[in-house]
Parts: structure tokens; C-alpha cells; sequence
């Protein structure tokens, strides 16, 4: 896997707990995750309309930015969260935020899988077409278990929207 720089915020108030800095990071992937779901849906509806070349190219760079941004997210999360087991009050959301790290892992993995199938495509063959729709297929599945996922944490962290 491509190693990325992360980008950590420094906790300005000494009273913020290491709790409070995970459940902001789980919100930030929560929002990336969301993001990533809304550009993916943008080029899907993009992909139906006669629009220009141009604009759906654009798009597509914005989808995999995005997707690189979640990338980023998820390796922040993992860090912090490998070491924290949180209880309580906080079960709830840090269970939901669990869910959407472990839903935006499995489509970053099958995104990453369908882009390097679609460009190694050298000759056409039913085989290879038809490996390809079933990867294409799975990563559509991955990206309806994140939008469940993304959708549930709303439900209990309604201000990280």
C-alpha cells in the first residue's frame, strides 16, 4: 500500500482527552467518507447525462481525490484508534465509527482493485470482461455498505454532519 503523509491537529486545549481526539477523528472520516460517497454519486449521474468530456473528467479527478483524502482519514483513525478501547457513554459512536473504518477500508481496497483492472486491459476477452464487471460489482457493493455505514454514525453522532 502506498504509504501517505498524515496530517495530525495538534490538541490546542489541554483538557481535551484522548477520546476527544479520536471521536474528532472519527467524525472527519465520517465527513470524508460522506464526501467520497457524494463524488461517487456525482460520477455515476454525470455517466447517464450527454454532458461534455471535460466535466466528467473533472469529476473524476474530484472522486479520486476524495478517495484519497478517505485514505488518508482511515490511516489516521487506525492509528489512534488501535490503542484505544472506549466504554461508556461513548460505546455507541465509537462501535458506528468502527463500522465506517472497517466499510471505507473495503472500498478504498476494491476501488484501488478496479482501477488497476480497468487499465490493464490489453486485449479485449470475455474472461477478463467479465472478471471486470464482478470487480466493478463488488466495489459498487462496498460503496452501498459505506453509505449504510456513514448513515448509522449520523444516527448517533448527529453533529458531525
Amino acid at each position: 500500500m502506498l504509504q501517505r503523509p498524515t496530517l495530525e491537529t495538534p490538541a490546542i486545549d489541554p483538557n481535551v482527552t484522548t477520546v476527544d481526539l479520536l471521536r474528532a477523528k472519527a467524525d472527519g472520516l465520517f465527513r470524508t467518507a460522506t464526501e467520497c460517497i457524494r463524488q461517487q454519486d456525482r460520477c455515476a449521474h454525470l455517466g447517464k447525462l450527454s454532458c461534455g468530456q471535460t466535466e466528467k473528467r473533472l469529476a473524476q479527478t474530484a472522486a479520486r481525490q476524495s478517495i484519497d483524502a478517505l485514505a488518508t482519514m482511515l490511516e489516521s483513525y487506525e492509528k489512534s484508534s488501535s490503542s484505544l478501547k472506549v466504554e461508556g457513554a461513548d460505546e455507541a459512536w465509537w462501535r458506528k465509527a468502527n463500522a465506517v473504518w472497517m466499510a471505507s477500508r473495503e472500498f478504498a481496497r476494491r476501488h484501488s482493485g478496479t482501477d488497476v483492472a480497468s487499465k490493464n486491459l490489453d486485449a479485449p476477452d470475455a474472461g477478463r470482461f467479465g472478471e471486470l464487471a464482478l470487480d466493478f460489482e463488488l466495489e459498487a457493493s462496498a460503496l452501498l455498505a459505506l453509505r449504510h455505514a456513514t448513515e448509522s454514525y449520523s444516527q448517533v453522532r448527529p453533529e458531525a454532519v
